[in-house]
């Protein structure tokens, strides 16, 4: 009995060490969720929805970026073709560039199902850096960053949903922070491009789709283009290295297609907002202030100047 008691404590030690490793490891992504969340889960009670639904799609899809998108379609009168398009596009980007790391790294089935679900941006870069020693479990402790940042994300978006509910106030020109979403993403893209090929043919494609096609359809034409080429392992490297930079841009349009330039305010507010935007990003290079700044900063134009 003893020897079974030294066991079982010497189990529960090890395990709260690799949760102390995950918790410290994810320290970081905490804050940047849960604030993120927050505004997500404000955004969709600005669009409509009750307390639960920013919770729900945040368990579900998971998917950052594209849930700012699917909130803001299901608004509009549903689309079976331009829905999936979007989704699978814009979050297989994770797929195309970070897939070879995570093969190298072995795990159980269900384990590596699990972490290949909860995969984004930060918990790859976390995970990727983590060094740990050999008496430790390494994908027990992946898998634990994975999950601890998959909470931070549904409390941030649970928490948002509730204090819209309790506030329940509509606050105009929250819709921005989507706009914001993608001009960062875009900008963090071009930025790390060689050759700007993708970024401003993504820009060109898609603004001319928008004028023949109309705002309805013609995000699919250019994700039809991009999606073109042949089926070998250097086309896989090359369409991660080519898409990201094309379909945040083309994101960027899409945030933007119902500005009226030639009437009204004639789109000032939006464009001093993203102006600001991308200056607050290029000098801290954070996704969480420039956001927080440049909508903050529409917020008040359109509603005490423009």
């Amino acid at each position: 009995m003893s020897k079974r008691n030294d066991y079982l404590e010497e189990q529960v030690s090890s395990r709260r060490h690799k949760w102390r490793i995950a918790l410290t490891a994810s320290a970081p992504v905490m804050l940047g969720y849960i604030v993120l969340g927050l505004g997500y889960g404000l955004y969709t009670h600005n669009l409509g929805f009750s307390w639960w639904v920013p919770t729900l799609m945040a368990l579900t899809i998971y998917g950052g970026s594209v849930e700012f998108v699917i909130a803001n379609m299901l608004t509009q009168a549903f689309n079976p073709l331009t829905v999936p398009v979007i989704t699978l596009v814009v979050g297989f980007r994770q797929f195309f560039s970070q897939l070879p790391c995570w093969v190298s790294r072995r795990g159980t089935v269900s384990e590596s199902s699990f972490r290949f679900f909860l995969l984004t941006d930060e918990t790859f870069v976390v995970n990727y850096q983590l060094r740990l020693g050999d008496d430790v479990d390494h994908q027990r402790v992946y898998t634990m960053v994975a999950a601890l940042d998959y909470f931070y994300w549904v409390f941030g978006a649970w928490l948002g949903g509730i204090l819209g509910s309790i506030l329940a106030i509509q606050i105009k020109g929250l819709a921005f922070a989507m706009t914001a979403l993608f001009l960062v993403l875009a900008l963090d893209q071009i930025l790390k491009e060689k050759s700007h090929v993708s970024s401003v043919s993504g820009l060109v494609i898609t603004v001319v789709c928008l004028a023949l096609v109309g705002s309805t359809y013609f995000l699919l034409v250019p994700f039809r283009l991009f999606q073109r080429g042949n089926q070998t392992p250097r086309y896989i490297q090359g369409l991660g290295e080519f898409l990201p930079g094309a379909i945040m841009v083309m994101l960027v349009v899409y945030c933007l297609r119902n500005v009226t330039w030639l009437s009204g305010n004639h789109g000032w507010p939006d464009l001093i907002a993203c102006t600001l935007t991308i200056l607050v990003h290029l000098k801290w290079r954070s996704l969480f202030a420039s956001m927080i700044i440049g909508t903050t900063a529409y917020i008040l134009m359109v509603n005490f100047v423009f």
